[in-house]
């Protein structure tokens, strides 16, 4: 009997070793997969694992940064951080004081006070890390220096928060997803946003879908339910929209290509967005290029760049548009604007003059906060304007929009209520120094033949030009933004035109007020000169256009396809000797159908075209943009 107890007690040992065993192998494992989640940036994953392993082994200082780190890196989570930061820190042993590892917890506990608006206590966390640097340490003194400066700005703007009114944009414009970057046509009825919900995408590395871009309108006073634009698809990665002209025509869009961060544009014809095309040099360049923004008649382009010659990093450049229709030689906008960190997200008012910006330079809280500043009449920019708290925050505020209406914008933001998922679309209302009151004006202009040479020049009564607008080709109708309360001439010319000049005089009480009140004009009907006739039909598929009367050619593109098509097989009931093949540089096959003299005849024919046939997202685009992409067009 005791022999046998013996061997039953020795057999008790080792199951229990061999379960000790099994139970840190498992929890080792669980930790790896956590890791490995972080480091796909699938946060909100690790977060749950670490959480497990925390309440197994709550005094695992491992467990516990980590877990901290991607409560950092999660949209609700600084709160969460600060706790597991905190215990942490507590069951740190007095002798490693002086090592890495506590340098970079008192790092990350004072950046985490300063996204919970803690300033106060990460200048203490600092100041206590201060003492117990190992030694001397050129880098690390710099970023504290750094630190503690975002901390004093924040201190004091607390203590002078600005008046907000936010109001969170309803859903299902906002969702459980995260949604951002609104962009607003210049009455608002368009909105054109960013978000990260289902769009017929695969979920990514980090457990979430890619970036898509959506747009939704404003009808019967109400929006409607966003549609993601699909003809924008082109890459597995992200798509996020950074612009949208005033009349809501143009889109311009951020994507990554094998070139890096590249900007390109995407024009609405009314039913159908184009396909992107990269913006052209010398906006584009080798190095990369993530925001862009374009004053009222689109004549003058902000973007940023990292390209040399800079203040350091990202910096701000202006480029206007010539006569010919290239873009000049980018100008960068100067110390008062940029800095030796990163600028990002310019947004240029429609006063013409106030430029809004992100900046991790000047007197920053911390990462990217919101500045503006104005353009003086001899081209001097004033000195950067910091928002204010609590527009601004310790973390990163990156995309703030300004509207016609005095103080009032739209943004996206994790910190403010309503809260529905992540990030969330609010338009916000604030206290500032006023700006000059803008009007929206909107008329309609027609005429019997294309309008897509039809300029309108806004004089100030002291013939001073303000801009040069175009209608749009497709409908004619236009959008002007001027200051109220001048008199103004309203020029209509174009070749082939009889000019029609149209007096008006904005009262201060057009300003605009969110939809409210827009001023319109008299429609317009221009007089064709007698010698000029109309000219809307195929030419056949000529490769050379006469383009002299100032109304372009244009084209329907539509396929795309990795090999060369049948053009009979493919096109059926479609005149196969209008059709046009073009072979890109990087392999793809590109088709098209017809010219067609002038905008509204090439929409007219691609709606044809969609009836006819099973493509549905064909769209119409100028046969010039093909010359930068082909090997050598050919007829079939």
């Amino acid at each position: 009997m005791r022999s046998l107890s013996l061997l039953f007690l020795l057999f008790i040992v080792c199951q229990f070793h061999l379960f000790s065993q099994s139970k840190e192998e498992r929890f080792k494992r669980d930790y790896n997969d956590a890791m490995r989640l972080a480091k796909m940036n699938n946060f909100g994953g690790a977060v749950k694992i670490f959480k497990r392993l925390y309440e197994k082994d709550p005094k695992n200082q491992d467990v516990l940064y980590n877990l901290a780190n991607c409560y950092m890196d999660t949209s609700d989570g600084p709160d969460s951080a600060v706790i597991y930061f905190e215990k942490a820190l507590g069951l740190l042993p007095v002798e490693s004081y002086n090592t890495l590892y506590s340098v970079n917890l008192h790092l990350s506990l004072g950046k985490a006070y300063q996204l919970v608006e803690k300033p106060e206590k990460a200048l203490d966390v600092y100041a206590l890390l201060e003492k117990r640097i190992p030694e001397p340490n050129k880098a690390l003194e710099t970023e504290l220096a750094q630190e503690r400066k975002f901390c004093q700005n924040a201190v004091e703007f607390m203590k002078k928060p600005v008046k907000l009114e936010v109001i969170g944009l309803p859903t299902p414009l906002n969702s459980k997803y995260n949604d951002h970057s609104p962009l607003l046509s210049a009455d608002e009825s368009m909105l054109v946003f960013t978000s990260r919900r289902p769009a017929g995408t695969e979920i990514m590395d980090d457990g979430q879908y890619p970036e898509r871009i959506f747009v939704s309108h404003f009808d019967n006073n109400k929006w409607s339910r966003p549609v993601a634009i699909k003809s924008l698809f082109k890459t597995d990665g992200h798509e996020a929209g950074v612009y949208l002209s005033a009349d809501g025509r143009y889109l311009f869009i951020y994507r990554v290509d094998i070139q890096g961060m590249k900007l390109y544009r995407s024009e609405f014809d009314g039913e159908t967005w184009s396909s992107a095309e990269k913006m052209p040099e010398p906006i584009s360049s080798r190095y990369d290029e993530t925001h862009i923004s374009l004053n009222g008649d689109g004549t003058v382009a902000y973007f940023t760049s990292n390209r040399p010659g800079g203040f350091g990093g990202f910096d701000i450049y202006r480029s206007r548009l010539l006569p010919d229709g290239t873009w000049g030689t980018p100008q960068n906008l100067g110390p008062a604007i940029n800095t030796a960190e990163d600028e990002e997200s310019p947004m240029l008012h429609p006063d013409g003059s106030t430029l809004y910006f992100s900046s991790k330079g000047h007197n920053s809280m911390g990462g990217f906060d919101i500045f503006y500043s104005r353009e003086s009449a001899d081209s001097i920019w004033s000195e950067a304007v910091n928002l204010g708290y609590p527009i601004n925050s310790a973390d990163d505020d990156v995309f703030f929009v300004p509207t016609t209406m005095k103080n009032h914008a739209y943004l996206a933001s994790t910190r403010f209520e309503p809260k529905v998922g992540g990030i969330d679309l609010y338009e916000i209302e604030y206290e500032e120094p006023e700006h000059a009151r803008l009007a929206v004006i909107k008329g309609f202009v027609s005429t019997r033949m294309p309008i897509d040479n039809v300029r309108i020049s806004v004089f100030q009564k002291e013939d001073d030009l303000v801009g040069i607008y175009k209608p749009n080709p497709v409908s004619g109708k236009y959008i002007l933004i001027l200051d109220t309360n001048k008199n103004y001439d309203i020029e209509f010319s174009g070749v082939g035109y009889e000019p029609y000049v149209q007096p008006l005089f904005v009262e201060a009480s057009s300003a605009y007020n969110k939809r409210k009140e827009l001023v319109t004009m008299q429609n317009i009907t221009l007089q064709p000169k007698p010698e000029l006739a109309s000219a809307t039909v195929s030419d056949g598929g000529k490769d050379i256009y006469d383009e002299s009367d100032g109304i372009p050619w244009y084209t329907i593109q539509i396929s795309s396809l990795r090999h060369p098509a049948d053009f009979a097989k493919a096109w059926k009931g479609l005149d196969s000797s209008l059709i046009k093949e073009y072979k890109y540089a990087d392999g793809w096959f590109v088709y098209t159908f017809g010219a067609y003299k002038g905008y509204k005849a090439a929409v007219k024919a691609k709606s044809d075209i969609v009836e006819k046939t099973r493509f549905k997202d064909s769209f119409v685009r100028n046969p010039k943009q093909y010359e930068r992409f082909v090997i050598k067009p050919e007829a079939k």
